[in-house]
């Protein structure tokens, strides 16, 4: 959306507004449940998790050829105008955000660590692992996704906005 001034503003449709709300809805519920609700939810989304980024895995790598999927990652520094430093910046911004989160809410998860033993392995081998694999899935994904749906057409709306807009996807 496009304010008068030609700034971009928030804005959602109904579709959007709709998941939204569910997805508060489905947080709401885990947190009203208090803490068994919550180590529930964790045993369940915990290994669904996995498997997805499994699955998205195994669909990226067998729907392109892995070095074309590459090769249409690095693009991105050709079409910006901004200076290579500051992109670098905020590619670092993005990651660190992603992890330091999880970071600061270790101490509040291991509560539900079955062991000392088990919470040490869950930090010191799960947690950098997962904030490794993670990020490269979900590079190789964004490339697979980019190389079979976008075309060369720069004017491709799509491409330059809803294929990167999870909310706009599912709406």
């Amino acid at each position: 959306c496009s304010s008068d001034d030609g700034t971009d503003t928030a804005c959602l449709n109904l579709a959007e507004l709709i998941i939204f709300l569910f997805v508060v809805a489905i947080h709401a519920a885990i947190i009203q449940g208090g803490v068994d609700r919550l180590s529930r939810a964790i045993r369940i989304v915990g290994p669904l998790q996995a498997a997805c980024i499994f699955a998205l895995f195994l669909w990226a790598v067998s729907s392109v050829n892995l070095g074309h999927i590459l090769r249409e990652t690095k693009t991105f520094e050709d079409r910006t105008t901004e200076p290579q430093s500051l992109t670098f910046m905020r590619a670092v911004t993005a990651a660190v955000s992603g992890w330091s989160t999880m970071c600061l809410n270790i101490a509040d998860l291991s509560r539900y660590a079955r062991s000392q033993r088990a919470q040490a392995l869950g930090q010191c081998i799960g947690f950098p692992l997962t904030n490794t694999l993670v990020p490269a899935v979900g590079m190789l994904a964004a490339g697979a996704a980019k190389v079979l749906y976008c075309t060369a057409d720069p004017l491709d709306d799509f491409c330059q906005h809803d294929l990167w807009d999870l909310v706009s996807l599912v709406g």
